[in-house]
């Protein structure tokens, strides 16, 4: 596991529900930032979570790492726990934060308690076998690779829309996703939060959001067999975004992968509505140890 960026970038670091409950770090989709999360502070107060979330290298608040890898980041993770006075938490990758997710937990298990992976996207060549061309991660993944400049278009188009926007997705997007998505995206306080955390990922423009594109579209560094520790997936077999297929790749990877699908969830149905099953399989983890 070798990465080749030895600077540590200050990451800029979110922590709502209860200070002195479950710690959970939450990493963002593609674009995000820290304000991805639940709105629904009042279930994290109740469930007893310290939910912790950050702005990854170069979106907004956090610091440029030149270079960097995914095999980077469990170093920057490490570092992020020391300052928060963390020995051990619990990790829960969403969507694109899956890889950061899986990085850590073969590259620093002894500091998780649990792994949680949630509509998760797969290596980037796995996705010639379990996406259409037109699918959008790889569509998008792929002009990352081979087209930078008009993925660079495509991100300056996002962010002139996310600018004035009233949604954060397009309603003729919005239409065409599966029902679940649509009923998540319809709640104000899901869209309002999902809206504000688009708008912080292009800050200071566009270079961050795609440096981090940049990341997961490129090899890994490690292989997705050799992680030893338990991860638990959820994937959603309506998810139009993150296919089912790349869910099923992971867990046939995965050496003690414990996987759940949902039959009628999409890719924001399946986060809006599975947190408190997440935070319950992490309880029964801490209560295992």
């Amino acid at each position: 596991m070798k990465g080749n960026s030895a600077m540590v970038p200050q990451i800029s670091v979110a922590q709502t529900g209860s200070r002195t409950g479950l710690p959970v770090v939450l990493f963002h989709g593609w674009p995000g930032s820290r304000l991805q999360r639940t709105p629904d502070r009042g279930l994290l107060r109740e469930l007893d979570v310290r939910l912790i979330t950050m702005d990854r290298p170069g979106i907004a608040g956090s610091g440029a790492q030149p270079g960097r890898q995914l095999v980077d980041w469990p170093p920057v993770m490490e570092a992020v726990a020391d300052r928060l006075g963390l020995k051990s938490f619990h990790l829960v990758g969403v969507s694109a934060g899956a890889p950061y997710a899986l990085a850590c937990a073969h590259g620093i298990p002894h500091r998780l308690r649990s792994v949680s992976i949630l509509g998760g996207l797969a290596p980037q060549p796995v996705m010639r076998h379990h996406a259409p061309i037109y699918q959008k991660a790889r569509f998008f993944y792929t002009l990352i690779r081979h087209h930078p400049r008009v993925a660079r278009w495509i991100l300056h188009l996002m962010r002139r829309y996310l600018a004035t926007a009233t949604s954060p997705l397009p309603a003729l997007v919005v239409r065409r996703l599966p029902a679940s998505d649509q009923q998540a995206l319809g709640d104000a306080r899901f869209s309002r939060m999902l809206l504000r955390d688009f708008r912080r990922a292009f800050r200071k423009g566009i270079e961050g959001p795609f440096l981090d594109a940049v990341v997961l579209a490129s090899d890994w560094g490690f292989e997705i067999s050799e992680i030893t520790m338990e991860v638990h997936l959820w994937h959603g077999l309506a998810d139009t975004v993150v296919p089912p297929g790349m869910g099923r790749y992971l867990a046939g990877e995965l050496p003690r992968c414990r996987e759940k699908w949902e039959p009628e969830l999409g890719h924001y149905g399946l986060v809006a509505q599975c947190l408190r099953e997440v935070i319950e399989v992490m309880r029964q983890q801490d209560a295992n140890r």
